[in-house]
């Protein structure tokens, strides 16, 4: 994989991401970083007002065949081919500290 590839991520609403992606929507303000762990790599992605988002590191190696990695310049993104998206899975804040999936 080309070093332009920084990082592959599954998330919980079944899509994936590149680091580049993720990076991208984070400086433009569309996402906060709520939590970050390394060992395993995962983030913790606060994409509406009280909606999170789990990402987790992956190998490029395993992502489904409908899903390819474009690479133009210095930029990487996912592009899933072949079957509609499902409905984002996300969660939501109830109450202090607690979190419930919409499905």
């Amino acid at each position: 994989m080309p070093d332009v590839v920084d990082g592959v991520y599954a998330g919980s609403n079944r899509r994936y991401y590149t680091g580049w992606q993720i990076d991208r929507r984070l400086e433009r303000g569309r996402w906060r970083c709520c939590l970050e762990q390394r060992e395993p790599d995962r983030l913790l992605i606060e994409v509406e007002r009280a909606l999170l988002l789990s990402l987790v590191r992956i190998d490029p190696s395993d992502l489904p065949p409908r899903v390819e990695i474009r690479i133009d310049g210095d930029r990487a993104r996912i592009v899933e081919h072949g079957r509609p998206r499902p409905a984002p899975v996300a969660l939501r804040r109830e109450g202090r500290g607690r979190f419930v999936s919409d499905r």
